[in-house]
C-alpha cells in the first residue's frame, strides 16, 4: 500500500523496500533496501526519501506541523487544484492543509443550512470531504480557517443586524443573537471537518485594536456586562473565549491570529484562555504583544512569519513573493516576526529548539487580489 502511494507521487520509482514497524525507534532509518520506522506515516516519509535517491540516512521529526494555509475565502480553488496541492505537500513531507473559507470577500463552502452564504464559486460539501479523504490518504491533516469576529464583510451583508456599529466587516459581539449565529454557522463547519483536532476562529483585525474608542457600543457593554473597569478590548477577548469554549466542546482545539491579544497599549480585565493557540503572523504595530508574553501565558505557539512565509497576490500591503533565495537565506521556523522598530529591546524574536510549546511553522498563500 506504501509503495503504491509514493509510485502515485514518483511515478518512476520502482525498487522494493523491506518495511519494519518498530514502536522503539523515534523516526527511521534507510540501509539501503531496509527500512526501520516508528510508525507507517514515518515508513511513507523514508519511501519518499528513498524515491529521490536517498541510501542511508536516519531522521527524527522535530517539529510536529508543517503546513500551507490557502485563502480561499477570497479566491475560488478547485478540488483538482488541492489534490495537486497535497500531493506537492506530501513529497515535501508536509503534514497540515490550513484551508481558509471565509472573507471579507466571499464564503467558498456549500454548509448544510448556510448555502446562500456561498459566492457564486464555491466548493460542494462533498467536494470538502473529497479533499480531506484525499489528504487523509497522504498522512496530512486539513484544518478548517473561520475568521470571526472580523473579516465578515460577505456574510454581513445578508445579516446586517449582527454588524457592530461604525464597521462593514465586524461581528456585533455585544449581541447574544449574533453570537448564537456565529455558533451555528462554526458547528456546520466542524461536522464538515470532523476529523480535524483544530479550528481556526480568526480573531485578526477585529477593528483597529487601537482605536476601540470609535466603537462606544463595547465600552458600554464591557461596564454592564463584566467589569465596572472593564473596557471594549475585554468584550473582545471575552468573545474569543466564548468561541473557543464553544470549539472545544467539539473537542477541538482553538487557534487564533497573534495581533489583538496581550496588547502593550492595553489593560485586560479579562483574561485569554491559555488552551487557545497562537498563529503568531505579524507584530507590525508597536503595541502588539511580543512573542515572549504568549509563552508566558502558556500558549502553544505556531510560526506564521508574514515577512519570509507570505504568498500576498497581488504583492499588496507592502509584501514581496517569496523566492527560493529569500526562503534559504532569511527563513529560520525558529526565528518569528521582528517586533515593531520602535520597541526599546532587540527586534528578533526566537524560540528554542524543542520548546515544549512551539508546535510547528506555516507557509500561507493569501489572496488579497483574487484576479491575480
Amino acid at each position: 500500500m506504501l509503495e503504491e502511494k509514493i509510485k502515485n507521487l514518483f511515478p518512476t520509482f520502482d525498487k522494493e523496500h523491506e518495511l519494519i514497524i518498530r514502536k522503539e525507534i523515534e523516526g527511521y532509518k534507510i540501509f539501503e533496501s531496509r527500512i526501520e520506522a516508528h510508525s507507517e506515516r514515518l515508513a511513507f516519509y523514508a519511501l519518499i526519501d528513498a524515491a529521490q535517491g536517498v541510501k542511508e540516512v536516519e531522521q527524527k521529526e522535530i517539529l510536529t506541523e508543517r503546513g500551507v494555509h490557502v485563502d480561499m475565502g477570497r479566491k475560488y480553488f478547485s478540488k483538482k487544484w488541492f489534490y495537486k496541492l497535497i500531493e506537492m505537500m506530501a513529497r515535501k513531507k508536509l503534514n497540515r492543509l490550513q484551508i481558509h473559507i471565509s472573507e471579507n470577500e466571499g464564503f467558498r463552502l456549500k454548509l448544510p443550512g448556510y448555502e446562500s452564504l456561498c459566492s457564486n464559486q464555491a466548493l460542494s460539501y462533498q467536494d470538502m470531504q473529497d479533499i480531506i479523504q484525499y489528504a487523509s490518504k497522504y498522512y496530512i491533516e486539513v484544518i478548517p480557517s473561520f475568521d470571526t469576529p472580523g473579516h465578515l464583510k460577505h456574510i454581513l451583508k445578508s445579516y446586517p443586524q449582527y454588524r457592530l456599529k461604525n464597521s462593514e466587516s465586524a461581528l456585533d459581539i455585544t449581541n447574544p443573537k449574533a453570537r448564537l449565529f456565529i455558533k451555528g454557522l462554526l458547528s456546520s463547519v466542524m461536522d464538515c471537518f470532523k476529523d480535524s483536532k483544530v479550528v481556526h476562529i480568526g480573531g485578526d483585525e477585529f477593528i483597529p485594536f487601537d482605536q476601540y474608542e470609535f466603537y462606544p457600543d463595547l465600552e458600554t457593554y464591557a461596564k454592564s456586562e463584566i467589569d465596572k473597569d472593564a473596557t471594549g478590548s475585554d468584550v473582545y477577548i471575552d468573545y474569543i473565549n466564548d468561541i473557543g469554549k464553544f470549539v472545544m466542546q467539539y473537542n477541538k482545539i482553538p487557534r487564533i491570529w497573534n495581533d489583538g491579544m496581550y496588547r502593550l497599549d492595553q489593560k485586560s480585565h479579562v483574561s485569554l484562555n491559555a488552551d487557545i493557540q497562537i498563529t503568531y503572523w505579524t507584530s507590525w504595530h508597536e503595541g502588539m504583544a511580543p512573542l515572549h508574553s504568549f509563552i508566558t501565558h502558556n500558549h502553544d505557539v505556531l510560526n506564521f512569519m508574514d515577512e519570509n512565509l507570505y504568498f500576498v497576490l497581488g504583492e499588496c500591503a507592502g509584501y514581496s513573493y517569496p523566492n527560493v533565495d529569500k526562503m534559504q537565506n532569511n527563513f529560520n521556523p525558529y526565528r518569528f516576526p521582528n517586533r515593531h522598530k520602535n520597541t526599546d529591546s532587540s527586534r528578533e524574536q526566537w524560540i528554542e529548539i524543542n520548546h515544549k510549546q512551539y508546535l510547528g511553522s506555516y507557509f500561507s498563500i493569501w489572496c488579497d487580489d483574487p484576479k491575480q
